[in-house]
């Protein structure tokens, strides 16, 4: 609710409480979205892995690849 409010950070501050081995695909998509939102690319990526590895959700990845200018990585991905 909070990051579709456009508050950002108070959106990864209440979905940081959540343990992410045990978040759920819409708590882990949010807190992904949340943190690239900030532009922190590190931590939206970290998010991404646990998508893919938990969900098979190979997207986050293709979009921090894209953030950060590695298209070759992004369409590889797509």
């Amino acid at each position: 609710m909070q990051l579709e409010q456009g508050d950002a950070a108070k959106a990864i501050e209440t979905l940081k409480s959540i343990p992410i081995e045990t978040a759920s695909k819409p708590a882990l998509d949010s807190l992904f979205h949340a943190y690239r939102k900030q532009g922190d690319l590190d931590r939206a990526s970290e998010v991404a892995r646990q998508l893919f590895e938990t969900y098979e959700d190979f997207a986050g990845l293709a979009m921090v690849a894209d953030d950060r200018g590695e298209l070759d990585q992004a369409q590889a991905l797509y």
